[in-house]
Parts: structure tokens; C-alpha cells; sequence
């Protein structure tokens, strides 16, 4: 993506120069929301939603942390390069991690658009659809510029709002039982196919994000937004994008909550979900509810392939001591491998989108321990961060209080998979 500078010294029209966030959300909200959140509401009611109520929370001190640090830092570096400091390996580290995790996400993303293109166009079959849905990715990440990015997701935002929040509006939430699940903290018993564990895990892992956090300060850097007097817009910015991250994924909550839970019924792969809505909004709100879920699941490839592709650029660089290229030959092979060898998951006798979504969401809760003491020591200490923006007392409090819940959660995810 081309870096738009933007005019320190003008008065900002914040609405107007929102956009990172917005990228970064519909990267972040793909079929591992989607699926995860209707399971969780088809399988346990209301009962589980303080889990999204968490992980939303989590994800958003997380990375305005490390946006502090991207914006804020004496060094006048991006956060990649403050990693750096710590050990000369966390780059490569995260580097490699961005390489695998690009592959993985992509890997369901396109299985995921194979799958929706088979069931709700009618013809074809699903290795036909990725095939198609790769193409036009290819489209986007091989001259990638921010403009065309940000139009694309404006759009597919509109979308959104009108499909998912209209269809969980339209199926009659419940308050009470609603407010009192964000608040309740319990856990029920298992039911259905994924135990409870795995699916609070997963869930954590797709809304929480780990490698996916780093995707932000990407944005930031390409939108142009590089120091201090850009830190009050950012807050705005990630706020905003959060918000909608809760809503889309309560949404799905929701629908899953009315339409499955009161009948004992659930999911098992992503075609399922508009289907259960067919009642209420008939066959042809199901092809428009389809198409939005599209739009999600098309927005996470991209973005994916982009931003990963872009992240891993700059951390081999830094890694390196060398200058990142942008959108040079690094950021080309791993976005473009990433898009492309996912097909092979698209292959007939390969797991569906939902197991895939499933063992990658909670696998990727391993790295969040080690990200979540880097980004506290970034910010804790003068040296690295600056007397000024140091962490305050409670901040350093809120970086314990997930380095905590990142470990516990690491642990379960492991005893989970390895169940």
C-alpha cells in the first residue's frame, strides 16, 4: 500500500480520516467469528457472551498499547523495530510467524468462500469458487494501494451492517438474559461436537488475536500516522473498529442464541448459518445474509495477504538491519504464496472451514504470552517508550492482568488441541 502522509499542523476532521481501524477489523472478522460466536450462541444461549465481552476488551488494550508504542516512543521507530531491542530475534520470530499464520488464515478463508459460493450461487463446486475467490484477491494484493483498500472495506462494511446486524435485530434478541450473559462469568456444560473449553478458547483466539494485533500499527504506518500528535486519532479510530467488532460478533451471538439454542440444533460448517434464518427471512434474505457473510469472509483473505505479507516484510528487514522494501519482494512471496497455496485446502477430503477455523484460532493463543510481556516491557520502561508515556500504575496493571490471562489461556489451548 502506498503511505498517505497526512498535515500535522490542519485541524483533523477525524471521521473523515478514520480508515486503519476499519481495514484492520474486517481483516480481523472472518468465518472463525462467524461460525465461533453462532456455535457458541446455538450451543450455550446467552451464557458464554462475557467470553466475547473478554476477548473484545482484551483485543482492544492490547493493541492500543501497541500503538503507544508505534506512536509515541523516543526512538521515533515503528513497533517492530522496538521489538528488536528486546532480542535480536523477536523480528524473525514474528516474522516466521507471520509466513505460517497467512498461510493458515488464508487456508480457511478461501475453503470458507468455496463453500458459500457452492451452496448459495448453485452451480459449480467448491474448488471452483476458491479458485475464483483467490483470482480476485491476487487482484489486490499484487498492486495494493490504500485507497482501493479502504473504499472496498467501506463497502463491504455498508454490507454488513445491513446483513448481520439486520438479521440478528430482525430474530428478536432477548435483553435480559442478553445483558446478564456479558456479565454472568459462567461456564456451562459441554454440548455439541467442541467442548466448551475449546470453543471459549477459540473464540478468545479469533476476537483477541495474537500475531493478527500487529496487523494495526501496519495500517497505521502505511495510512501515514507516525508519532504523538496522531495518538489521540488512533484512539478514536481503534475505539470505533472495536465497537463494530463487538456488534458483528454479537450479532452472530444473537442469531445463534434464537434460532438454534431454543431448538437444540447447531452448525456444522459456514453454508448452515444463513439457512437457520430462512423462517424469518425467507430464501431470498437468505442469498442477501450469504453475500454478507461473503463480504467478512473475502475482506479476511485480503487483508490477511496484505497485511501479513506487508508485516512480515518489515520484520525480516528490521531483523536484517535493513530497510523494508514495502510491497517488494518479501512482501509479494508470502502474500501471494499465501493466497495461492491455500487452495490446497480447498481440495475434496480436506477438513471443513469450521474445524480448520477452530484448531487455528486456538493454536495461535500459544504466541499471546510472549507478545503480551514484549509489548509491556515496550511500554513500562523510559528507555524504550520515554518518561512521558511510560505506563502509568494502572496500565501496568492491565498488562499483567492479560499476560495472566494469555498464559492461563495458552495452557488451556494446548491441553485442548491435544485432547
Amino acid at each position: 500500500m502506498l503511505t498517505e502522509a497526512k498535515n500535522e499542523n490542519r485541524r483533523t476532521k477525524w471521521p473523515v480520516e478514520l480508515g486503519p481501524a476499519l481495514l484492520a477489523v474486517l481483516t480481523w472478522l472472518g468465518p472463525g467469528d462467524i461460525i465461533e460466536a453462532t456455535v457458541a450462541g446455538g450451543n450455550y444461549g446467552y451464557s458464554l457472551l462475557w467470553v466475547l465481552a473478554l476477548a473484545v476488551a482484551m483485543r482492544f488494550a492490547m493493541v492500543s498499547m501497541i500503538s503507544k508504542y508505534h506512536l509515541c516512543n523516543v526512538h521515533g521507530e515503528g513497533v517492530i523495530n522496538g521489538l528488536r531491542r528486546l532480542h535480536s530475534m523477536v523480528p524473525f520470530l514474528l516474522g516466521v510467524s507471520c509466513v505460517v499464520m497467512a498461510h493458515a488464515y488464508c487456508s480457511y478463508m478461501t475453503a470458507a468462500m468455496g463453500e458459500l459460493g457452492v451452496a448459495y450461487v448453485g452451480f459449480g463446486n467448491k474448488m471452483a469458487w476458491a479458485t475464483i475467490a483467490v483470482a480476485v484477491g491476487l487482484i489486490f494484493v499484487v498492486r495494493p494501494t490504500y485507497r482501493r483498500f479502504l473504499l472496498f472495506f467501506r463497502f463491504c462494511l455498508a454490507l454488513l451492517v445491513v446483513t448481520v446486524l439486520g438479521a440478528a435485530l430482525w430474530s428478536g434478541p432477548e435483553l435480559e438474559p442478553l445483558a446478564l450473559g456479558l456479565v454472568g462469568f459462567s461456564i456451562p456444560r459441554d454440548f455439541g461436537a467442541f467442548g466448551v473449553l475449546l470453543v471459549a478458547l477459540s473464540m478468545s483466539g479469533a476476537i483477541s488475536g495474537s500475531v493478527s494485533n500487529f496487523i494495526y500499527p501496519h495500517l497505521l504506518a502505511e495510512r501515514g500516522w507516525s508519532n504523538a500528535g496522531h495518538r489521540k486519532l488512533q484512539q478514536y479510530d481503534l475505539m470505533i473498529g472495536v465497537v463494530f467488532l463487538f456488534l458483528f460478533n454479537l450479532a452472530m451471538w444473537i442469531i445463534g442464541a434464537t434460532q438454534l439454542n431454543p431448538t437444540g440444533k447447531s452448525v456444522s460448517n459456514l453454508i448452515e448459518i444463513p439457512k437457520v434464518l430462512e423462517p424469518i427471512i425467507g430464501p431470498y434474505g437468505c442469498k442477501f445474509f450469504a453475500l454478507g457473510m461473503a463480504a467478512a469472509v473475502f475482506t479476511s483473505l485480503i487483508g490477511f495477504a496484505h497485511c501479513l505479507g506487508g508485516l512480515a516484510d518489515r520484520c525480516f528487514a528490521v531483523w536484517n538491519d535493513k530497510p523494508s522494501q514495502g510491497a517488494g519482494t518479501v512482501y509479494h512471496v508470502v502474500s501471494i504464496s499465501a493466497i495461492t497455496t491455500s487452495l490446497v485446502w480447498s481440495t475434496p477430503g480436506m477438513p471443513g472451514s469450521l474445524q480448520m477455523a477452530l484448531v487455528v484460532n486456538c493454536a495461535q493463543i500459544v504466541l499471546v504470552p510472549l507478545l503480551a510481556v514484549c509489548v509491556w516491557t515496550l511500554t513500562a520502561r523510559k528507555e524504550f517508550i520515554g518518561e512521558q508515556y511510560k505506563n502509568c500504575w494502572w496500565e501496568n496493571l492491565l498488562m499483567a492482568v492479560l499476560t495472566c490471562l494469555a498464559i492461563y489461556g495458552a495452557v488451556g489451548a494446548v491441553r485442548a488441541l491435544v485432547a
